[in-house]
Parts: structure tokens; sequence; C-alpha cells
């Protein structure tokens, strides 16, 4: 979904958010909250539709094991600092259902690039 992101900008950058949904969303979070959250949240720049706050390295850790050595193998791999990759401070969020203002989605395209290249 990224890449034809980055190559239909078009149909997004002058959106105020841009959302992911996956077809089982509807099992996880509240569909119909969803204009609600945007208004409530409209001067945030990433809205997540999660209810947890568990740091992003301990969920998951608990849901997919060895995600901690993945993630760090793959972001110093791209430069970044060991105290940021293994922060706590990172909260969790899904890459299935959140939205975010298309500045936020243009990092995340690229950051998505850097790191389907990495050989």
């Amino acid at each position: 979904v990224f890449l034809y992101l980055d190559n239909n900008r078009e149909e997004w950058i002058n959106k105020k958010f841009v959302g992911f949904l996956t077809y089982n969303s509807y099992k996880k979070i509240k569909i119909f909250d969803i204009e609600h959250l945007v208004k409530k949240y409209n001067n945030y720049d990433i809205i997540s539709f999660n209810n947890h706050y568990t740091p992003l390295l301990i969920a998951s850790e608990y849901n997919h094991p060895n995600f901690i050595n993945i993630w760090e193998q793959i972001l110093l791999s791209l430069g970044y600092n060991i105290n940021d990759i293994l922060s706590l401070k990172i909260p969790t969020y899904y890459n299935n259902y959140w939205m975010a203002k298309p500045i936020w989605i243009n990092k995340y395209i690229q950051f998505y690039k850097k790191v389907i290249n990495i050989k």
C-alpha cells in the first residue's frame, strides 16, 4: 500500500488525514468512532486506533517473538541510535489501523522504502 500511495500522491497529498484500515479492523476497533476521533484529535499529527498503552517493544515481542532482534537489526542498518531503537517511550500502534496528516504519511513512505531496500 505504501508504494501505491507513493505513486498516487495526487489522491491524498491535499487531504487532512490519510488512513489505513484492514478488512478485519471492525473486529478490533469501533469503526463508527473514526469521524468522532478525527474531530476530537484534529490537532494531532497521527491518530492510532489502539486502546492500550504498552510500549511498542513489549507488545510486539509478546505478539511476535524475536521482534526486538529484527527491529534492532533493521534500524541499526539504517543508522539509528541504539538508545532510540530500544526506547520504551515508543508507543504501540498497529500498521493496519491508523491515520496521519499527509506530511507524516510521506515520512513513513520514505522510511518504508529504505527498509525494503536493505540488502
